[in-house]
C-alpha cells in the first residue's frame, strides 16, 4: 500500500505522529482483515465489513497528508 510513496510514508511516519498512529492502525486493521477472509479468526460479517469501512476511510486519510 502506498508503495509510489514509500520514501514519505518513511519520513512522515518519523515525524508526524497522527501520520505515525493512523498508518499503525491502517497496518493492524489489514491484518485483522487478512486473518478474518482466510476464516484464522472467525467473526461476523458485520464486524468484517466495519473493519473493512475504517481502513478505507484511513487509506483516504492517509492519501490526502501524502499528497499535500
Amino acid at each position: 500500500m502506498f508503495s509510489e510513496y514509500r520514501e514519505r510514508v518513511t519520513q512522515l511516519k518519523s515525524e508526524d505522529a497522527q501520520f505515525s498512529k493512523l498508518f499503525r492502525r491502517h497496518q493492524v486493521l489489514s491484518v485483522h482483515i487478512q486473518n478474518m477472509e482466510a476464516n484464522i479468526r472467525p467473526v461476523a460479517t458485520t464486524v468484517l465489513e466495519g473493519f473493512k469501512r475504517e481502513k478505507r476511510m484511513l487509506e483516504d486519510k492517509l492519501r490526502t497528508i501524502l499528497r499535500a
